[in-house]
């Protein structure tokens, strides 16, 4: 599995010009004032979502069977991508959460740190979900068939947002802090258990795929 992170982290340094555009609309966003929330999922997401577009540069020119050819199983690939994503979304998470706890305590925007934490947490859980899906339907359909699953499954999550916000208590929506409706440390543990569970369907059925998968 060594191996294989090597290659993905090879090609992570060789798209410069990509990593640029998101520092630079990140940067956008902070200057113009922007909640943290936005900044955190805009760079989380991208972050994971390269994790999916490496499975192309597998596919290709026949790169299955020359990876194949090595000493790695099929179950070691699975598992060499989602411990990348989680290195790679965790990675960008983490730095973006960093810059945006700054950005909000120096405009006076940050009470509390548990209570600025938890969306972020939440926002990280989403995105955990978004790619669970994402990984098994790519290696799949492939990435090309996979663009319209994402397609679907990005409007599907923004509809679910709008709706949870219209079906959100006045009070709630009207500025009662995070801190007073839930319990920090319930949060951390809901976010942890529900990610762990939804990865652990989605190795198994991206193992069970790639065993199945004719090349």
């Amino acid at each position: 599995m060594k191996g294989l992170l090597t290659k993905d982290f090879r090609i992570l340094a060789g798209q410069k010009r990509y990593f640029t555009i998101i520092i630079l609309i990140a940067a956008i966003f902070l200057c113009s004032g922007q909640p943290a929330q936005i900044i955190v999922g805009y760079c989380t997401m991208f972050g994971m979502l390269f994790t999916v577009n490496t499975i192309s540069y597998d596919e290709f020119d026949h790169g299955y069977l020359f990876l194949f050819t090595l000493p790695v199983t099929r179950k070691d690939y699975v598992l060499e991508k989602y411990v990348f994503m989680l290195l790679c979304g965790g990675g960008f998470w983490a730095v973006s959460a960093a810059a945006g706890f700054v950005a909000d305590y120096i405009r006076g925007d940050v009470v509390s740190l548990l209570e600025w934490l938890m969306p972020m947490f939440l926002i990280l859980l989403e995105m955990t979900i978004f790619l669970a899906v994402m990984l098994p339907v790519s290696l799949k359909y492939g990435m090309e068939k996979s663009r319209t699953a994402t397609m679907i499954l990005g409007f599907a999550v923004l509809g679910a947002a709008i709706a949870a916000r219209k079906l959100l208590p006045e009070n709630f929506a009207g500025g009662l802090r995070w801190s007073a409706q839930l319990n920090p440390a319930a949060v951390t543990a809901v976010v942890f258990l529900v990610s762990l569970a939804t990865l652990a369907v989605s190795f198994a059925g991206s193992v069970r795929i790639m065993q199945k998968k004719v090349f």
